[in-house]
């Protein structure tokens, strides 16, 4: 009966902790009997015990194993579940300890074409996964646990060209230096680089930290904005997508105008006179890296200041110069970087020169430099003039050592002034009256050391075996001093003169070459600044080989003597 199969039935549910769980019975009428239905709600994943006994005893395969399992406890996460790029891999991973025994689906479809999905590990319930998108476009993956979706799933992810930082493009930037104080602007073009975040820092001298804006100005176009503070070098880091664009770091050199300083007190408190030589300093330590330009504007025009640019790291200064061959008001426009100093405009008044009227010659020399030691003059026509005013003074650049000067009275109104170094060296040489100097003043005079014919080396000669090659001669020179080399090649009988080559193949060294038009003996002349070098004139004799002669193989010793001064060999 009834009362007997619903007492006589007994069923108990089993957590995987040992717990008991409640069951709920329905009971079914059917033909000839009664069907109950049991229901539970598991509280935990994993595996329960089903107890079924009939008048106590177990029934049949009890107790039943029912595994319980729960897809809300999976967690996704990962970069590849938002974001991809294109021939790049993308990953995410599944973490499944807390959802209970079963099994993990995961698919990548894009459109409805499926897309390669690997495992990278399975450990403790935890899957990773990669993928590698083809194309632009979305991509969806699916995530199910034993057949049900997790969280979130499906993702829907967009595939975007992966960044490609070098071809981020700078179309525009400071090319030279910049000021102090004016906003600098930079702009990048990414329209190839792909989409990615650009960001900008800037890095003052010292390493000082300068703020700057980046703006997004439209797709794919970005503006770097900022103002530097301070004078010297900045460097603008800029990177896309976290890695440096090319050129980056940017460098500019800032400076500042305004800082350049000129001490004008002893300048403008005299008066010049014409073909005197003025000159003054400008200091541009504080203002940074620039050059200083300055023009000179005279009664008849405007002409470019000669500027001596203080050279290394720290110098900071620039010296103006300037000759005016005219009297009237001189003005100085004064220009840092290109761009106009405070104290632009300078001026000062011309005077006539008290040493108007005096012409001067200078010392010739055909190869533009003196022999130490030589007597050099200047001749100096004074119509009008007091000898006795006139003066002269010679310093080495490099030695700082005052030659021997002095003037004598060479005929009416004219003067001889001497001047005699001893020592090579590069000579300012002042030339001046009452004061004042004449016109060309000062003159840059440079002095070498004696030309000395006997220390020039004569190389032993070369006679070839084959007659369509030239006799050759080696001249030595590089002991010699300055001086210039001259030679001349002459048949010995006869004294015919025969066409030759010298040249200069090396510093100091020197080839001759001729060729014979005969047999016989041939006379070689060298000279050194016009005197003969040892050894010359140097005889050379030639004979024909005969056709029917057979080759010869000329071996020279290591110790081959040079002609030259007595003793030596080379």
């Amino acid at each position: 009966g009834e009362g007997e199969g619903e007492e006589a039935l007994c069923v108990e549910v089993w957590s995987p902790q040992g717990v008991c769980i409640k069951t709920q019975c329905t009971k079914i009428p059917l033909d000839g009997g009664t069907e109950y239905a049991y229901r539970f709600t598991p509280l935990v994943t994993g595996i329960h015990a089903i107890h079924i006994k009939w008048h106590g005893s177990h029934i049949e395969s009890s107790p039943y194993r029912c595994t319980t399992f729960d897809p809300k406890r999976c967690v996704a996460k990962g970069k590849g579940l938002n974001e991809a790029s294109v021939n790049k891999p993308a990953f995410f991973q599944v973490n499944t300890k807390q959802a209970g025994p079963s099994q993990l689906s995961a698919t990548v479809y894009s459109s409805s074409t499926p897309v390669e999905l690997a495992l990278l590990s399975q450990k403790d319930g935890l899957f990773r996964y990669q993928y590698m998108p083809q194309d632009v476009g979305r991509y969806t993956i699916h995530l199910k646990w034993g057949g049900v979706p997790i969280p979130g799933s499906p993702f829907h992810v967009r595939a975007e060209r992966g960044v490609e930082v070098d071809k981020c493009v700078l179309k525009e930037a400071p090319q030279d230096h910049v000021r102090v104080y004016q906003p600098i602007s930079i702009s990048v073009d990414t329209k190839q680089a792909g989409k990615a975040e650009l960001t900008a820092s800037v890095r003052g001298p010292e390493g000082a930290k300068d703020s700057c804006e980046v703006l997004e100005m439209g797709e794919c176009f970005f503006m770097i904005m900022f103002i530097p503070q301070r004078v010297g070098e900045h460097l603008i880091d800029i990177c896309y997508g976290g890695f440096p664009i090319p050129s980056s770091p940017l460098r500019l050199t800032v400076n500042d105008p305004s800082k350049c300083w000129l001490d004008l007190a002893l300048l403008l408190s005299k008066t010049y006179e014409v073909d005197e030589h003025v000159s003054f300093e400008v200091l541009t330590e504080r203002a940074g890296e620039g050059e200083i330009t300055a023009a000179v504007r005279g009664p008849s025009g405007t002409q470019v200041c000669r500027v001596t640019q203080g050279r290394g790291r720290g110098t900071g200064r620039a010296v103006v110069e300037y000759t005016p061959s005219e009297h009237g008001r001189h003005h100085f426009d004064l220009f840092f970087d290109g761009d106009p100093l405070p104290e632009r405009s300078i001026a000062i008044q011309v005077e006539p020169s008290r040493a108007e009227g005096i012409i001067l010659t200078r010392p010739f020399s055909p190869t533009g430099h003196h022999p130490a030691g030589q007597q050099l003059e200047f001749i100096v026509l004074a119509p009008n003039h007091d000898g006795e005013k006139l003066s002269i003074s010679a310093v080495g650049e490099r030695s700082k050592k005052h030659a021997q000067t002095w003037i004598k009275p060479s005929g009416s109104d004219t003067y001889t002034l001497y001047f005699q170094p001893s020592i090579a060296d590069t000579y300012r040489v002042d030339i001046s009256y009452q004061g004042r100097s004449v016109s060309g003043s000062p003159f840059s005079l440079v002095v070498v050391e004696n030309p000395q014919p006997d220390k020039v080396v004569l190389c032993d000669p070369v006679v070839p075996l084959d007659e369509d090659k030239p006799i050759e001669l080696m001249v030595n020179t590089r002991a010699a001093g300055e001086g210039r080399i001259s030679a001349e090649v002459r048949v010995e009988q006869g004294g015919k003169v025969v066409e030759s080559r010298l040249e200069e193949i090396s510093p100091g060294l020197h080839l001759l070459t001729f060729h014979p038009p005969q047999e016989g003996v041939f006379l070689v002349s060298v000279l050194w600044s016009g005197s003969h070098v040892p050894g010359s004139p140097l005889p050379i004799s030639y004979l024909r080989r005969p056709a029917s002669d057979p080759p010869v193989t000329v071996t020279f010793e290591p110790e081959v003597g040079v002609r030259g001064q007595e003793g030596e060999e080379r």
